[in-house]
């Protein structure tokens, strides 16, 4: 059988397209099917991973794409002297219009797609982390029957190499931007870092992966040569080899987001470009919890100082890898050549559900209190966050999710959380602060976009008390309220705390310490 793939790639779009589709391909041609490529220019003999594919360019000389209809017409045109095949189509630029007019003249339209476009396809594949994926390519597929593969299951990672522990002394650190990426901020960032590492226990060592379309290579090759401890590698599409060996991984969150999951290697990842959205909650299932956007990329002394506390708490960073509720494996391949096999004449084929709810079936509350760990980053900061508490907080301000990080791993407070039948309701914290050479307990608590009842504050604030109250019964506590508040406020009179008055010395205190305005009201116990 024949298999037409329409795919491009460039600097802006990077590789993932060419790179995945190439790993069909190859698979196809090993159970002897014939594969060929078709792209706007014929750029393939520059990339040593493409030298044996077979490829057509659909515009000769000054010619360029226009648009999808015009794009149809040419690619059938181009396999007019081929017999009928199923076509694979990887392209942002080709939706519905494209694929329902080439589906006239071939079996089969197979689609990549990471955006949730409209389609006329028989195939959807879509390995994105995304729980309400399935409903939206529903609605946007205009063809009646149709398969969905979704999730992760269907990610294809390069599966020939053999994983090898670790052979290295030293403590590496891997930097991937896709392979179309700037390097600039890489370079920046390891500047940054030399002077900062001097003083570790390790010896740190920066592998730089140079993507075949990456801009800036001359400088990092130059940066090689300055710092010893700095190596570029070129030509290389399959990073696996390269993760297996290092202790961290710095980089974009596109394919490699399941190469570094697979590979169970602590990542701290940038979305650099908008295919690469993906819900934090849900990159945290297949074991990412350090998640950050392209404006944050460009901090790149925050980024440095990040990256210094990873390698200092690499315990603690290396914990959040483990027990993902989603295992990546290396048979996304198979299954989605399995489903070629067998295309489905159903409307929909569901194949396993991937993000099925674990609820109780007990409709009776359970309620438990624990410490919060480092896999609550996020969700204790989208809590922290949300409108209903920054209106009630001294600081009323969004806070920056790189801010969130570095704070998390240095912060002496001791946060935690109630839980009812196991969801996330409340996150109450304190700590030790010292006023008037005198030493007092501090804290507050925030619910999350989970309803909240007062009784369950009021029974979360109770245990609070216990627990500061075996540590030390002598310390007193001190509240900061604001005004309007009246549900916190009447919580805290609940619980026994006095007002006290503006004047007072401690009110006085704590009004300078926590930059607090007039509308707030302060209490101890």
């Amino acid at each position: 059988m024949n298999f037409y793939i329409r795919t491009n790639f460039s600097n802006k779009l990077g590789i993932g397209h060419i790179i995945r589709t190439t790993r069909l391909s190859q698979r196809l041609s090993r159970l002897g099917h014939t594969c060929i490529f078709f792209l706007d220019k014929n750029n393939v003999n520059n990339f040593s991973f493409l030298q044996k594919v077979k490829a057509q360019t659909l515009y000769k000389n000054n010619n360029n794409f226009k648009n999808e209809t015009e794009d149809a017409k040419l690619f059938i045109e181009f396999t007019k002297k081929f017999s009928k095949g199923n076509v694979i189509v990887d392209d942002y630029r080709l939706t519905y219009k494209w694929e329902k007019l080439v589906r006239k003249h071939h079996l089969k339209i197979i689609a990549f797609d990471d955006l949730e476009k409209k389609h006329y396809a028989d195939v959807i594949i879509n390995s994105k982390i995304n729980d309400v994926t399935k409903n939206s390519f529903i609605k946007n597929n205009l063809k009646k029957k149709f398969q969905l593969l979704l999730g992760p299951k269907y990610c294809i990672i390069e599966n020939s190499v053999k994983l090898k522990k670790n052979k290295f002394n030293n403590f590496q650190i891997i930097f991937y931007v896709g392979g179309g990426g700037n390097l600039s901020p890489i370079i920046k960032i390891i500047k940054y870092l030399q002077p900062m590492i001097s003083n570790l226990k390790h010896n740190i060592f920066f592998i730089v992966i140079v993507g075949p379309l990456t801009k800036n290579k001359n400088k990092i090759i130059q940066l090689s040569k300055k710092y010893k401890n700095v190596k570029a590698v070129i030509g290389e599409n399959n990073i696996i080899k390269y993760l297996k060996s290092s202790k961290i991984f710095v980089g974009s969150s596109g394919t490699s987001i399941y190469e570094t999951a697979y590979s169970k290697i602590p990542s701290l990842l940038f979305q650099i470009s908008k295919n690469q959205q993906n819900q934090t909650l849900m990159m945290e299932k297949i074991g990412h919890y350090l998640n950050l956007g392209s404006r944050d990329f460009k901090n790149y002394f925050k980024i440095a100082k990040l990256i210094l506390l990873l390698v200092m708490k690499y315990k603690r960073f290396k914990g959040m890898t483990v027990n993902p509720e989603i295992k990546i494996d290396k048979k996304g391949l198979n299954r989605i050549i399995s489903s070629l096999y067998k295309i489905s004449s159903k409307k929909y084929n569901n194949h396993d559900n991937l993000f099925k709810k674990q609820l109780s079936k007990n409709n009776n509350h359970k309620y438990k209190i624990r410490n919060v760990n480092d896999k609550d980053i996020n969700h204790y900061l989208l809590s922290r966050n949300l409108k209903i508490n920054r209106k009630v907080s001294i600081n009323q301000k969004k806070i920056n999710t790189l801010n969130h990080y570095l704070w998390w791993l240095n912060t002496k407070r001791e946060s935690f959380v109630l839980t009812r039948n196991d969801k996330r309701i409340l996150y109450f914290f304190h700590e030790y602060i010292f006023l008037n050479k005198c030493k007092y307990w501090v804290g507050g608590w925030f619910p999350t976009s989970e309803s909240c009842e007062i009784n369950e504050i009021l029974y979360a604030l109770k245990n609070q008390l216990e627990i500061t109250s075996k540590i030390s019964k002598k310390t007193k506590w001190i509240s900061v309220v604001i005004k309007n508040n009246r549900i916190a406020i009447d919580l805290i009179k609940n619980l026994g705390f006095k007002e006290l008055k503006i004047q007072a010395p401690l009110a006085q205190s704590i009004k300078k310490k926590f930059h607090a305005s007039k509308n707030f009201i302060y209490f101890t116990n």
